[in-house]
C-alpha cells in the first residue's frame, strides 16, 4: 500500500519533474555552446587572424608545440587543485552516484571545463561528450541544491543533465535519453522518463536554435543486402570486439602506471606533437573526421593512420589523464574501420556502401567499449534517418558485446576506471531504490513537540494523539512512543511510553535528519549512530519520525 502511495505521488509530480527537464535542458545547452566555443576559440583566432583556418594547417614547429603547450597549460591550472578536485568524466559521476549524497562538486566542474577546453582547444584527440555529461550533470546537479530540489531526486537531475549534453553536443536527443538510462543511472523509470526527455528534447532545441545545425549529416541510409553482405558483417563483428578489447587494455594499463601529474601532462603533449608534425590530420576535431568517415572525405591511407591514433595514441592519453572523452574516439574508430572495410569490399566480390558501414562502425565501437547497445542502435536510426541498417547494426552491436561481455568479460571502460581507484559502480538494487525515494515519503508525521511539567491529563492526551513525542533538551532532541498506531509504523520501534512522561526510560537520544534527504541517507545515518529512529527536520523544525522499521517494509513494497 505505501509503495501505490508513493508511486501515485511520483505521477502527481510529474508537472514539476517537466519544469525540471526543461530548466535542466536549457541550463546545460547554454553551458555546452559556451564549452564549444571554448574548444573552438584557439582555431578562431588562428582563422581571424588569417593565418591558418584549422590547426592541422600549422607549420610543422606549431603542431609540434601547440599541444604541448596545452598540457603544460593543464598543468599549471590542475597542480594547484587538491587531487579530489581534479576527478572529473563519466568515472567520476559513476562514483558520486555509487558514494555520495551531496550536488556534483563546483570546483570539479571548473576543472572539466577549463581542462577539456585547453586539450581539446589545442589539438589532443579525445572527445567532448565525456566533460560534455560531466558539465550537464554537475550544473543541473548544483541548479537543483540552489533550488532545494529533494535528494531522491538529485539522480534524476544528474540523469537529465546528461542526456541534455548527449543531445546537444550530436543532435540525437533519442539517444541521449538511452546513454543517461543505460550508462549514467543504470535504471529506467516512468517518471524518470519525463523529465529526462524534456531535457534532452530542449537541449537539442536550444543548441539548434543559438548555435546552428547538427554535427552530424543527414543521410538516407540503402538497404543492406544480407545474402552478399553477411560474411562483411559477421567480420566487422569479430573486428570491433577486438580493437574495443585493445582500446580497453591500452587504457587501463597505462592508467594503472601513472606517474606525476607534470610528467603526465608532459609525455601527452610529446606524443600528440610529435604524431602531429608528421601526420597534421590528427589535430582536427574527433566528430569532423568522423564525419569525413562518413562522407569518404579520406584516403584508404589516411583512414588508416587515423584508426591507428584512435586505437593506440587516444587510449594512452586517457590512461594519462588528459580530460577527455572516450565516446568521441570510440566512434571515430569504429567510423574509419567500417569505412576501411567498405572500402575494401570489392576485393571480397561485395559491393556495399561506405557511410553504411561508417555508421554502423561507429554505434557498435562506441558500444563494446562502454557497454550501451540500445544507446548506439538509436543513434544509428537518428544519423541515418532509415531503419534499412538496424539489423545490420544489430548484429554486429550484439555481435562485438558478446565479445567483449561473454568471451573477454569485459565491463565497460567507466568501470574499469573506477576500479583502479578502488571503487566499483555499486548497483546493488536496495541502493538504487533507497536514493530514489524521499524520506518524506516514508516519515511518520504524527508527532507532537512535548513541552515540560504539563499535568497528567495533558500527558495523556498527547500520548493518545501522536504515534510519536518529541522534546527538545539543551539543544539535543530526543523522541518517546505514544500510544496512536499508525500505518507507517509497520512494527513497534520502541517500547510504548508509560505515564509520567518525565520517566527517563521513556525517552531516547534521537540523531536528526532535514527532510529533504533520500532513504538511503537515512539508513547509513541510522548505521553510523547505531540507532532505529531519527527525527525530520524542517528548517530545524521537526515534522515527522523515521524508523529502521518503515524503511525495511519500504523497500520490500518497491521489490513486490
Amino acid at each position: 500500500m505505501q509503495n501505490a502511495d508513493i508511486q501515485t505521488q511520483r505521477f502527481k509530480q510529474l508537472p514539476m519533474l517537466t519544469l525540471m527537464g526543461l530548466a535542466t535542458g536549457l541550463i546545460t545547452g547554454a553551458l555546452i555552446g559556451l564549452f564549444n566555443w571554448l574548444i573552438e576559440l584557439p582555431q578562431l583566432a588562428l582563422h581571424t587572424a588569417k593565418l591558418v583556418d584549422t590547426l592541422a594547417q600549422l607549420p610543422s614547429l606549431w603542431r609540434f608545440a601547440l599541444p604541448i603547450i596545452g598540457s603544460i597549460l593543464l598543468w599549471a591550472i590542475w597542480s594547484r587543485q587538491e587531487t579530489h578536485y581534479r576527478r572529473v568524466g563519466i568515472t567520476h559521476l559513476h562514483e558520486h552516484l555509487s558514494y555520495k549524497h551531496t550536488p556534483l562538486p563546483l570546483p570539479n566542474l571548473l576543472n572539466q571545463l577549463l581542462g577539456a577546453a585547453l586539450t581539446l582547444g589545442t589539438g589532443h584527440p579525445v572527445g567532448r561528450e565525456g566533460p560534455g555529461v560531466h558539465l550537464g550533470a554537475a550544473i543541473s546537479s548544483l541548479m537543483g541544491e540552489r533550488f532545494n530540489i529533494p535528494a531522491s531526486q538529485q539522480r534524476l537531475l544528474i540523469g537529465c543533465g546528461a542526456a541534455a549534453a548527449i543531445s546537444a553536443l550530436f543532435s540525437l536527443p533519442l539517444a541521449g535519453i538511452l546513454f543517461a538510462m543505460e550508462v549514467v543511472l543504470l535504471e529506467y523509470s516512468i517518471t524518470g522518463f519525463v523529465a529526462i526527455i524534456v531535457a534532452a528534447v530542449s537541449a537539442d532545441r536550444l543548441t539548434q536554435t543559438l548555435f546552428g545545425g547538427a554535427t552530424h549529416p543527414t543521410l538516407l541510409a540503402d538497404p543492406v543486402n544480407f545474402s552478399q553482405e553477411l560474411p562483411l558483417i559477421l567480420l566487422m563483428a569479430l573486428a570491433v570486439g577486438l580493437l574495443a578489447l585493445l582500446f580497453q587494455e591500452i587504457q587501463v594499463r597505462t592508467a594503472q602506471r601513472r606517474g606525476p601529474l607534470l610528467w603526465r601532462m608532459l609525455i601527452a603533449g610529446l606524443l600528440v606533437g610529435s604524431v602531429a608534425t608528421v601526420f597534421p590530420e590528427v589535430l582536427l576535431p574527433v566528430h569532423l573526421t568522423t564525419l569525413g568517415a562518413i562522407s569518404e572525405l579520406f584516403s584508404l591511407q589516411q583512414m588508416l593512420i587515423l584508426l591507428a591514433c584512435y586505437l593506440l595514441l587516444t587510449p594512452v592519453l586517457l590512461g594519462l589523464g588528459i580530460p577527455g572523452g572516450v565516446i568521441g574516439p570510440a566512434m571515430a574508430a569504429g567510423g574509419m574501420l567500417g569505412a576501411i572495410l567498405a572500402t575494401l569490399s570489392p576485393d571480397m566480390q561485395i559491393q556495399t556502401e561506405v557511410s553504411n558501414y561508417a555508421l554502423i562502425g561507429m554505434a557498435a565501437m562506441m558500444s563494446a567499449i562502454i557497454h550501451a547497445p540500445l544507446a548506439a542502435l538509436v543513434a544509428v536510426f537518428e544519423w541515418s534517418s532509415s531503419s534499412h541498417i538496424l539489423t545490420a547494426a544489430m548484429l554486429v552491436i550484439v555481435g562485438s558485446e558478446l565479445l567483449m561481455r561473454s568471451i573477454f568479460k569485459r565491463p565497460s571502460i567507466f568501470e574499469r576506471m573506477l576500479s583502479l581507484q578502488g571503487q566499483s559502480r555499486n548497483t546493488r538494487a536496495y541502493r538504487r531504490i533507497l536514493m530514489s525515494i524521499g524520506v518524506a515519503d516514508v516519515m511518520n508525521r504524527s508527532l507532537s513537540l512535548t513541552p515540560e511539567n504539563l499535568a497528567l491529563e495533558q500527558q495523556e492526551a498527547l500520548a493518545r494523539e501522536n504515534t510519536w513525542l518529541i522534546q527538545r533538551i539543551n539543544g539535543r532532541m530526543r523522541l518517546a512512543r505514544g500510544w496512536l498506531t499508525s500505518d507507517n509504523e509497520p512494527e513497534q520501534s520502541s517500547e510504548l511510553l508509560e505515564l509520567p512522561l518525565e520517566s527517563p526510560s521513556n525517552w531516547q537520544q534521537v540523531a536528526i535528519i532535514t527532510e529533504r534527504s533520500n532513504l538511503l541517507q537515512a539508513l547509513d545515518l541510522m548505521q553510523e549512530q547505531e540507532t532505529t529512529l531519527l527525527v525530520v527536520t524542517q528548517r530545524d523544525v521537526p515534522v515527522g519520525v523515521l524508523s529502521y522499521a518503515a524503511i525495511q517494509a519500504q523497500f520490500e513494497a518497491h521489490e513486490d
